[in-house]
């Protein structure tokens, strides 16, 4: 897996915290004050004061913790789309300043297996590519949200066996990881995606924040909404929580 973030060195200027209620690290810029969740970037590196911009700019859209009746997704009928946002920072609160952390390589990870024609899982990613790559594609060129993504689809052999589909997205975060952009920059968000649900641009924030804790996305879609135990069809992690809970079980076969 790699050195984990709390043992990398530092890029010049940032400071590594333990955060005591958080029992997590965290980091901040001497010069900028800018605080995050996230190890820095190499964007971030070379320019401390863009993820500060970024941040404050976050920090000034209108924002809730609660649902957004206006929020829709393209999933068949429109339906309401609760999306988790993040709500102002006092200067003084630590936790909250991190809140405002934002995202800048994105990776889409889809687990697949083309088995049983009638769950049209071939049609499915037909759609799914195209209509992603236009998605995230606005998030980086017209909306500038995120400098850089790319979606990785993991497919399952015809072994016989059961789908695996803990397995095949902790292949998909173990390769996604270890890719760098061509200014070396590496993600450091992780959405863990199902190829039969297409997000609209109501989603563009769930889509581009940096996830201080993990976010069930896919709540916005009715057929999840009502089960609270469920935690599936679209998560977004970061590296670091990933890491932390040992991705998913390799040992659970079939749905």
């Amino acid at each position: 897996m790699g050195a984990p973030e709390d043992k990398l060195p530092l890029p010049k200027g940032w400071i590594r915290t333990f955060s005591n209620s958080q029992k997590r690290y965290y980091y901040s810029h001497s010069e900028t004050k800018h605080t995050q969740w996230h190890f820095p970037t190499a964007s971030e590196a070379n320019d401390p004061w863009m993820a500060k911009r970024r941040a404050e700019g976050n920090n000034h859209q209108p924002s809730s913790h609660h649902p957004s009746k206006k929020q829709r997704t393209e999933k068949g009928s429109r339906s309401s789309a609760p999306v988790a946002s993040t709500s102002a920072a006092s200067l003084l609160d630590v936790d909250a300043l991190l809140d405002v952390a934002d995202t800048t390589s994105v990776a889409i990870i889809v687990p697949f297996r083309d088995l049983h024609k009638e769950q049209k899982r071939s049609e499915h990613l037909a759609s799914f590519v195209p209509h992603m790559i236009k998605f995230l594609g606005n998030l980086q060129t017209k909306e500038r949200r995120i400098s850089d993504f790319r979606i990785y689809i993991v497919e399952q052999s015809d072994d016989g066996r059961k789908f695996n589909r803990g397995k095949l997205l902790n292949i998909g975060f173990d390769v996604a990881r270890k890719h760098k952009s061509k200014n070396g920059q590496k993600h450091d968000v992780f959405i863990f995606h199902d190829v039969d649900l297409l997000p609209s641009k109501q989603l563009n924030e769930a889509y581009s924040k940096f996830p201080t804790v993990p976010h069930h996305i896919a709540r916005c879609w009715d057929r999840y909404s009502n089960n609270p135990k469920y935690f599936g069809g679209i998560v977004s992690f970061s590296s670091s929580d990933y890491k932390r809970i040992n991705g998913y079980p390799n040992t659970f076969w079939g749905w």
